[in-house]
Parts: structure tokens; sequence; C-alpha cells
């Protein structure tokens, strides 16, 4: 239907062709958006995350926890309830557990003590003696019974520096349910199968023996100290890149002279781009830097400062380069479909830093291929030492910004080339275009043809 007020029927479908163009981008733009963030969240799947179960004790306690671990795996391939991948390990020692979790081979562990069961039932002979004698023997197995620590009986391990996040909701705290349900059933074991002897101690200072007999004692070898660092890593990086882009703005608009523009050498304003752009990267990363200690991250070392401000350059690096093909595509013509596919890759990457990634369904997995991700995840190994795969990392990132900025590089050589063949093919001043040199010889041949024709006539 034609509205006349808005002009000539032509003029009005053109611009109703573009704009419905322009909002059919911003729809897919939005789904990609919403579904990459809802996504992740709609149908998280902790069955990615690997918890070990270690039984160091090899007694009774040991055997509850293994036995109470296969009962909720059992329960969840019934049920079909999304639930840790718990896996019961043999492992020598607690160091080894320590070791698995920080090298990131494990989420977390729950281990049941070397000798938990024989310490347990030592000073439950112990509390029986001290409270059915009298004299040294009495007081001496007294102190015995004294000495058992029920939060040795269980040791959790987690690594929150990792990713703290995902360690609240799904390691340390199922891992915490976990082991006060097998203190509380073991309790009930014992109050109703072991006799007189020990229902007698229930009225005495070592009824706890009974009623409480397994605790635990937490290990969190990389505790986030700083909480700071998950702004950084997620709000943060959102604007990083969105500063980026401002830079990447000022850049391309200061490589626009006529001294840079009106030649044809394309090392010029290459070079130039790249005065700009890294003395840009250095400063803004710098600014986020300073500002993570401002605001509570105590670097270990002025290397893990001076790291996490060169990959924060590298990223911004990457965004410019990103950006940088994004301007120049409607400049140079391209399709648009190129300019819309990368601005999902954009938006995924915005994501792919605030998203528990880690959570998300399989589908959602590509994620840990996008920079934000990348760069969140070597910052908290520079902050807190957790799980570290920088050579992924800095990999990973290097390569999106290698790859985009030979794009960039191959859209200045065409720009420039298409500057050349434009002007070459342009019209003259007056509006005629410039003679054929050929024709206009032929021409002048002609005329001198004529006027010899003449001269012997």
């Amino acid at each position: 239907m034609a509205f006349p007020l808005f002009g000539p029927p032509k003029l009005e479908a053109s611009i109703a062709k573009q704009f419905y163009a322009l909002a059919l981008v911003v729809c897919v733009v939005y789904f990609a958006f919403i579904s990459f963030l809802y996504g992740q969240a709609y149908s998280p799947n902790p069955g990615s995350i690997v918890i070990h179960v270690v039984d160091l004790d090899g007694g009774p306690i040991g055997t509850a926890l293994t036995s109470a671990v296969s009962k909720i795996l059992n329960d969840s391939s019934v049920s079909g309830a999304p639930i840790p991948a718990f896996t019961i390990v043999s492992t020598p020692t607690i160091d080894d557990v320590l070791a698995s979790v920080s090298g990131g081979d494990a989420w977390g562990a729950i281990v049941a003590s070397k000798n938990a069961s024989a310490s347990l039932q030592r000073a439950l002979r112990s509390a029986v003696i001290a409270t059915s004698t009298n004299g040294s023997d009495a007081a001496a197995a007294g102190a015995i019974a004294r000495s058992y620590n029920a939060s040795a009986a269980f040791t959790i391990v987690f690594d929150e520096g990792r990713q703290a996040q995902v360690v609240a909701s799904v390691v340390a705290g199922p891992l915490r349910n976990l082991a006060a349900r097998i203190g509380a059933q073991y309790a009930v074991i014992q109050a109703t199968t072991r006799g007189t002897s020990l229902t007698s101690l229930l009225g005495t200072e070592f009824a706890y023996l009974i009623t409480n007999p397994l605790l635990y004692s937490e290990v969190n070898i990389h505790p986030n100290t700083a909480s700071v660092v998950n702004l950084a890593v997620s709000l943060g990086s959102i604007f990083l890149l969105v500063f980026s882009v401002f830079g990447t703005l000022l850049i391309l608009n200061a490589t626009q002279t006529p001294e840079v523009v009106g030649t044809y050498d394309p090392f010029p304003l290459i070079f130039l781009r790249i005065r700009l752009g890294l003395p840009f990267a250095l400063l803004l990363s710098l600014f986020s830097t300073v500002l993570m200690t401002i605001f509570g991250v105590n670097w270990s070392s002025g290397s893990n400062f001076a790291s996490t401000w060169f990959l924060q350059a590298l990223t911004v690096l990457t965004y410019v380069s990103i950006f940088t093909v994004l301007i120049s595509i409607p400049k140079l013509g391209l399709p648009l479909p190129i300019m819309v596919v990368l601005i999902i890759l954009v938006i995924f990457n915005v994501v792919s830093g605030v998203a528990t990634v880690d959570l998300a369904s399989p589908f959602y997995k590509f994620a840990y291929g996008f920079p934000a991700y990348n760069t969140g995840a070597a910052i908290r190994t520079f902050v807190f030492g957790s799980y570290n795969r920088l050579g992924v990392n800095t990999g990973i990132i290097a390569s999106w910004l290698a790859f985009f900025s030979l794009i960039a590089l191959a859209l200045v050589f065409s720009g420039i080339e298409r500057r050349r063949v434009q002007k070459e093919s342009a019209p003259i001043e007056g509006g005629d275009k410039p003679a054929d040199n050929n024709a206009q010889e032929a021409e002048i041949g002609a005329l001198l043809e004529v006027d010899k024709s003449a001269a012997t006539a």
C-alpha cells in the first residue's frame, strides 16, 4: 500500500525494502544473542564437570562413600536428572588428589581420609573404656577419645579460582551435601546396630562419636580472593570490546588523510594503523589492569601484572582487527550477509565471556574458541594461579588476531585497487571522458591528409 505523503511509490518501496532488510538483520542478531545466552542456562549440563571420588580409607567409611556415590549415579541414570560426573578413582595419596584438581583433570574431589575408619573405631573403644572404668586407664582412654577429629573423616577439594560460579553451584555445594548425608546415615547405623555399649555413650561427653561421627574439611586450592576478577572477565570484557569499537573508529578516521588516501601505496596506511593501534591497545589494557589492582587484585608477582596487561592488549588488537573488517564491508560494497555473520560472531564472543560456558550443553561448547572466554580464563590463571592453559588461551586469541588482520590487509589492498580503477575511469573536468590517444592520432592524421589533398589540387 502506497502513501503519497511520503513521496513517489518507487522511492517509498526502495526505502521500505532497505528498512525491512536492516530490521531482519537486527532480528537475526537478536535471536543469535538471546538463544546463546538463554540456551546455556536453559539446559545446564553438569555432566561435563568431573569430580573424583577417592577411598584412601579402605574401611567402612570409604565403603560408605563409594556406595553413596554409586547410588547417586544409579538414581540419576534412572531419573535422568543431571548431576556432575562423579568418577571413582584409585589415587595413592591426598597430594595426588590435589594435583589432579589443580591441574584440571577434575573440578573437585571428595576423599575418605586414610585410616578414617580405624581412627573412629579406636575413639569409640576408648570412649567406652573411659565411661565404664576408673583410674589412669580411664583417663588415658578419655584423652584418646577426645583427640578424635571428626572433620578429618572426609576431605573436600576444589579450585575456586578456576570458575567461582561453577565451583560454588556444581562442585563445592554438592560435595558438602554428600559428605553431610553420609555422616548422617553413618550415625543412624551406629546408633541402631552397635549395641548397648555404644548407646551408653549418648549421655556422655562422647555422644558426638555416635550422633555426629563423620564431618569434613575443605581444601580450596586457589581461593577467589578478589571478587573484582569476576566482573573483569565478564562485564569488564564487554566494556573492553565496546571501547575497542571507539578506538577502531578513531584509528580509521585518523588514517583517512589526503596524504595517506591520495597515494596508491598500501604500506604507509598499514604502518600508520599499526602505529596507532598498538599504543591504543596497550593504553586501554593498562587502564583495565590498573583498575583491577586498585579494586582488590593482589598480584603474586610483577610478571603476572605484566602478563595480564599484554594479554588484554592482544585481545584489544584482536577486537580492533575484527571491527576494522566489519566497518570496511559496507564501504567496499561487500555482500550484507558477511557483515551479519561478523556481527553474530561478535555477539557470541560477548556471551562467551559472560555466560558459564562450562555448564552449557554440548552445542554451546564452541564458545571455548572465542577470545573473550580465553581472555577471562587466562586472567584467572594470572590472578589465582588456577587451571593453567595459557598456551591454549593465548594461541586462540592470537589465531583470531592473525585471521582478521590478514582479512583487514586484504581489504586495504582491495580498497586501494578500487580507488585506482575509479580514478582511471572517472570523467575529466567538464563531463567528458578522456579521449583515446589512438583515436586522436587517427583523427589528426586524417585532417593532415585532407590538407595535403587540398594543397595538391
